[in-house]
């Protein structure tokens, strides 16, 4: 990059940082109080509590008290889909980070045999697409629910991978994102879109739309408390956009139809986003040296999932590194058997890890948590990958535990496990 190119990419970081400073004016002056930016200003809302936000509603089972409205309205506003019986004909179940989907609905009609299943992936934040990552949620959930049967998995009539992003950029499903990866023996290369089963949905358009008719129902009268955290979260989405056509028309000012400018502008966002993949394949390289030393196998099944294991099986007990989640012990199907060898767990493991009970982010195949996860965990995948490439403390805790778990007794008794209990 010439020396002029960073002049002006310097002074558009400036200028950005003065929009933000004059932003941040405008909303403590105008714009009155709503409990999503309380929330956001101390805690930040991260995807994960957009998602679980979300699942909330959809799950008749949950607290808010509407049975299955919200679930109901969303269905109906997915087109193309087709239930053939009552909605209260279905066994539903909503889940979670269920093996790394965002949030997954998948139903079994109790009066005969038909199948739904949803599998939403949530870009809220506009997260970078991760290799192969809708292609394996299809194939753990809709693909292996129905059965294998690639005609039925690909019917958007009964299945659909709804990829939900904010709305505010052009942000669509990247191709790595639906080719097949090499781990997985199917004659089926990458996800047919023709067949229309994967769906753009945005915040702005499609979760405000669902959202507005469910505060409309007689059953969310004017001063249900529901009603008004609804309406609060609506304005947040609002706010958020307003937010984004501040700083287009203060770009658009800056920029003048200075092409150059524009040009540096560009340039600057493609570095950026290929910095963080240098930095992001960095770090998984000191991974693989760290677990090749200590006699462990390494898979990045991608940037929001990297483990390690003894046997190198998709579904073996393995350590679980996830910038969300933290440091945890896990297994395909773990929550089957881990209170059958908690005790063996917490007597290898409990001076590193703790044991979980009950599942983590409604996952139950997490077994333990490491003690020092709160180092471990971020809210964004950008604060992680800054923090993985200039400070030790990440490798540093994972460096310990392989240390820590580098001896005969752990390695028989994951071994054991994986051999008693495959997958």
């Amino acid at each position: 990059m010439e020396n002029s190119d960073s002049e002006t990419i310097i002074q558009l970081l400036q200028y950005y940082q003065s929009l933000e400073d004059t932003f941040n004016r405008k909303k403590i002056e105008g714009i009155e109080f709503n409990s999503f930016y309380l929330i956001h200003s101390i805690f930040g809302i991260s995807e994960t509590k957009h998602t679980q936000l979300l699942a909330f509603f959809l799950n008749p089972e949950e607290s808010h008290g509407q049975g299955k409205l919200f679930l109901k309205k969303f269905l109906e506003k997915i087109n193309g889909l087709q239930l053939n019986d009552p909605i209260d004909q279905y066994k539903w179940r909503v889940t979670t980070e269920d093996r790394n989907a965002d949030i997954v609905i998948k139903a079994i009609s109790i009066i005969g045999s038909e199948k739904i299943s949803i599998v939403i992936e949530n870009k809220s934040n506009e997260a970078i697409d991760q290799d192969s990552q809708l292609y394996r949620y299809w194939y753990e959930h809709i693909y292996g629910f129905f059965d294998r049967d690639l005609e039925k998995s690909q019917d958007r009539s009964k299945c659909r991978i709804i990829y939900l992003t904010s709305g505010y950029t052009d942000k669509f499903v990247c191709e790595i994102s639906i080719r097949k990866p090499d781990f997985i023996n199917l004659d089926y290369s990458i996800l047919n879109k023709e067949k229309g089963f994967i769906t753009n949905w945005t915040y702005f358009e499609d979760i405000k739309s669902w959202l507005r008719d469910c505060i409309n129902a007689e059953s969310l009268h004017e001063k249900h408390r529901l009603k008004l955290y609804i309406e609060d979260y609506l304005q947040f989405w609002d706010n958020t956009r307003f937010k984004n056509e501040f700083f287009m028309e203060g770009l658009k000012e800056e920029f003048n139809n200075n092409e150059e400018k524009w040009n540096s502008f560009i340039e600057m966002c493609q570095y950026k986003d290929g910095l963080i993949k240098d930095w992001s394949d960095r770090f998984a390289e000191n991974l693989r040296k760290l677990a090749a030393d200590s006699g462990w196998h390494f898979y990045r099944a991608n940037n929001d999932d990297l483990r390690f294991n003894l046997n190198n099986g998709w579904n073996d007990i393995a350590l679980v590194y996830e910038w969300k989640i933290g440091l945890t012990i896990w297994k395909g199907a773990g929550g089957k058997i881990k209170k059958q060898y908690k005790k063996k767990f917490c007597d290898l493991l409990q001076k590193h890890f703790n044991f979980i009970d009950g599942p983590l982010g409604r996952n139950d195949n997490y077994i333990m948590e490491y003690v020092q996860n709160s180092e471990m965990k971020f809210k964004t995948y950008e604060e992680f990958i800054w923090k993985a490439n200039n400070e030790e403390t990440i490798l540093k805790n994972i460096r310990e535990v392989f240390e820590a778990l580098k001896n005969d007794q752990v390695e028989s008794f994951f071994k054991e496990i994986d051999r008693d209990h495959p997958v």
